[in-house]
């Protein structure tokens, strides 16, 4: 009886190590086979959101040119979809954008602000550069306090 015990505990410590060798190779196999290197996605251009305050939210591929201001980007956007487009300059401070499409600032107490990767944009749009892969959001809304 002891030898069947002691080959039934070989046979399981055998079994143990055999499992443990195949899970140390195939972990060991990880680390020394060489990672694939993913590059990362690099967009060259931003999207650009109209968010109109009434559940309607158009979008934007944007392209600018290298240096590209948002206030000429969406000046120009604007023209290539048909968009009214208005914006009142105000020398030395820049310049501030009035209407989008058929919604002007103050309509119902709301204006025209934008955001730029879900935040509030500390500068006028003329004095905002746009960098790849922004996502810019304008919005038609209650001032921010």
């Amino acid at each position: 009886m002891k030898i069947k015990k002691v080959r039934r505990e070989a046979f399981w410590l055998g079994a143990g190590l055999l499992i443990g060798l195949v899970f140390g190779i195939i972990l060991g196999a990880r680390f020394l086979l060489p990672t694939p290197v993913v590059a990362p996605l690099i967009s060259k251009g931003a999207s650009v959101m109209f968010d109109y305050g009434n559940g309607n939210i158009v979008s934007y591929d944007l392209a600018p040119a290298a240096g590209e201001n948002l206030f000429e980007a969406t000046k120009s956007l604007a023209a290539k979809n048909n968009l009214q487009f208005d914006y009142k300059d105000y020398k030395g401070l820049g310049v501030l954008v009035t209407q989008i499409g058929n919604d002007k600032n103050g309509a119902g107490g709301r204006y025209w602000q934008y955001w730029v990767n879900d935040k509030l944009a500390p500068v006028g749009a003329s004095d905002y550069v746009i960098r790849s892969g922004d996502v810019i959001e304008w919005k038609f809304t209650l001032p921010k306090e």
